[in-house]
């Protein structure tokens, strides 16, 4: 356990912070169809298959990076000596 808590610096965690929103339990995804109960944490009416927000999708689905460009080899034949 750190004893000098003003070297680490910051905001300080637990009670001091505050609470954490809930919502109340029991929720279900409003997708028609869907049956996942959603989080007493989660903000959002929709389970996240069925939530459409686009920075959610980015979030979870990012793009997959270039590929590095790979010079072309060439090959010589070898003369005949």
């Amino acid at each position: 356990m750190m004893e000098n808590v003003d070297s680490v610096g910051g905001e300080l965690l637990g009670a001091a912070r505050g609470t954490v929103t809930t919502f109340p339990s029991g929720r279900v995804c409003e997708e028609p169809g869907c049956t996942t109960r959603l989080s007493r944490y989660n903000s959002r009416p929709r389970c996240a298959a069925h939530d459409f927000d686009s920075t959610l999708l980015h979030f979870r689905c990012p793009a997959p990076p270039p590929a590095p460009h790979v010079p072309a080899v060439r090959h010589h034949k070898r003369s005949a000596a």
